[in-house]
């Protein structure tokens, strides 16, 4: 299996992957051939990309550390939850309970997988992209969560608050949120203080747990102090929040947005590590670096000495050099850039087209 931009998606390729809408309803199953139909759905509904089943890669396995229809179902929950809030927040008791229940199932999946690491492109559409984008660093927040040995009940509360903190921007004018133009100065003043209306909604709910409602007042400061709304630094910041902030960018980075297209996993990932110290914790930086992929299975990828191929397997130790298959003179061949000795001098320089 492999994973290919939409752009470069032909007919008669079969489907890798079950697509689901926001509501949980399949729309097209695995192995299922292409047709122009399909394609021009998949192009219309705004997707990234897809994975895609050929010989080729058939020894290729994808496998998501949470299963799609949990991931599904916790999509169509906060899409309902964010909905409703944004009509009467006073009257969402039920749906809220629900949406914590569909988050709380994720992070029983994690916390029970053996060494959870986020190597996969998860499927997400522009026109849903709020409520993909909430369970995606969701995910990213608990996986990160287990490399600082969370507890299941403390990587639950985690996932809750990372599904809920974005609360606040039901406030606000969703066009003006997903416009392409240049906001004014007032429009991203007002913007800002969405941890603020997240935190005095959530103080509301019975049963939302302090540390919850703070990683939600603190998940845009920054280590150095340049975040909002506290200007906050260093440990000042909570360790929900700090965490959060390193899975919400890594995840904005990798989609499209109006305003901008959607840089490549291994460039989030090098952005991460670059503000290590500076925007985000160092020290919770370096476990990011061991449970979220540079480059996840099935990426097609370049070495130094120009082969290319996709990558087969990550190690959770060594996240820049996984197992790849690659193409050596017209024949394939298995690389283990972590362990062959003879592999040593090989990098993967980008990846490939």
């Amino acid at each position: 299996m492999r994973y290919i931009n939409v752009s470069k998606i032909k007919e008669g390729m079969l489907l890798g992957q079950d697509i689901f809408d926001t509501n949980g309803f399949l729309l097209l199953r695995r192995g299922q051939p292409l047709h122009r139909t399909y394609i021009d759905r998949l192009h219309k509904i705004g997707i990234n990309g897809l994975y895609i089943e050929d010989e080729l890669t058939d020894d290729i396995k994808i496998t998501p550390v949470v299963k799609p229809e949990t991931r599904m179902n916790a999509v169509k929950n906060i899409r309902t939850m964010y909905l409703k809030a944004a009509s009467n927040w006073g009257e969402t008791d039920n749906v809220v309970d629900e949406a914590v229940a569909a988050v709380q199932h994720i992070a029983d999946e994690i916390f029970f997988c053996a060494k959870p690491i986020y190597d996969i492109y998860e499927f997400k559409t522009e026109k849903d992209y709020r409520y993909y984008h909430t369970i995606n660093m969701t995910t990213i927040a608990m996986i990160i969560g287990t490399g600082l040995n969370m507890k299941k009940q403390e990587l639950r509360m985690l996932g809750i608050c990372a599904a809920f903190c974005d609360i606040g921007l039901n406030n606000y004018d969703q066009e003006l949120l997903e416009s392409s133009n240049s906001l004014s100065e007032e429009e991203i003043n007002a913007i800002k203080n969405h941890p603020v209306t997240g935190f005095s909604m959530l103080s509301e709910k019975r049963g939302i747990h302090a540390r919850i409602r703070q990683g939600v007042l603190h998940h845009h400061e920054r280590w150095n102090g340049t975040g909002y709304p506290g200007h906050l630094k260093g440990d000042q910041i909570s360790l929900f929040a700090r965490i959060i902030a390193i899975a919400d960018v890594y995840d904005a980075l990798i989609s499209n947005r109006p305003y901008r297209p959607a840089v490549m996993p291994y460039e989030a990932f090098e952005y991460i590590m670059a503000n290590g110290g500076i925007l985000f914790d160092p020290d919770i930086v370096k476990v990011f670096t061991r449970k979220v992929a540079a480059f996840p299975v099935g990426t097609k990828i370049m070495l130094s000495n120009g082969n290319k191929g996709y990558v087969k397997f990550n190690y959770s130790d060594c996240a820049l050099r996984p197992v790849v298959k690659v193409f050596d003179r017209k024949e394939m061949k298995i690389i283990d850039l972590k362990n062959d000795p003879g592999a040593l001098n090989l990098t993967i320089q980008s990846a490939a087209e």
